[in-house]
């Protein structure tokens, strides 16, 4: 029968994947994290551990409501991220989130073209994590810590943390 031919073909499928795959998660590392309009690409994200910063629909299949939105603006501002959503969910929102926020956001297809085989799958793929790729990080070189004993002292040596840790100011 069909088995042999079946089996090659999920062998070839394998290996161009894990081909693949060190690709897409360099691409993916350091995301600060995705908005989705629904649920569509949970998989992806648990699979390159990229953060899943919450939904536009506040359910599966329910448009989201202007408190909706602004509760999503209200918890995300000042955050990095993109959106993404399918090419065939409405606006809903995602272009209001967008300015507000200061997102990009990305309309992606969820299949692969009919009968691309293998090459549309990862095409795929390649789509969506240059999407999570393109929300804005910067990550900075650690300087050295300097612990400090009070007042303007800042002696390498001197002082102690506290038992429960220590203040960082970020900006």
């Amino acid at each position: 029968g069909n088995a042999p031919g079946y089996l090659a073909a999920a062998i070839a499928f394998k290996q161009a994947a894990t081909q693949r795959l060190p690709r897409w998660q360099q691409s993916t590392a350091g995301s600060p994290g995705v908005l989705l309009y629904h649920h569509d690409a949970n998989y992806l994200l648990a699979r390159f551990s990229i953060p899943s910063l919450g939904y536009i629909e506040p359910l599966p299949g329910i448009p989201p409501s202007a408190g909706h939105l602004l509760k999503l603006v209200q918890e995300l501002r000042g955050r990095k991220g993109v959106i993404l959503h399918t090419v065939y969910q409405g606006n809903g929102g995602i272009a209001q989130l967008s300015g507000q926020l200061g997102w990009k956001a990305v309309a992606l297809p969820l299949d692969p073209p009919s009968n691309s085989g293998q090459d549309g799958y990862f095409a795929l793929i390649d789509q969506w994590t240059a999407a999570v790729a393109a929300s804005p990080a910067h990550l900075f070189k650690p300087e050295r810590a300097v612990r400090a004993s009070g007042g303007t002292s800042t002696r390498v040596d001197a002082g102690r943390n506290r038992p429960n840790g220590a203040i960082a100011y970020v900006w």
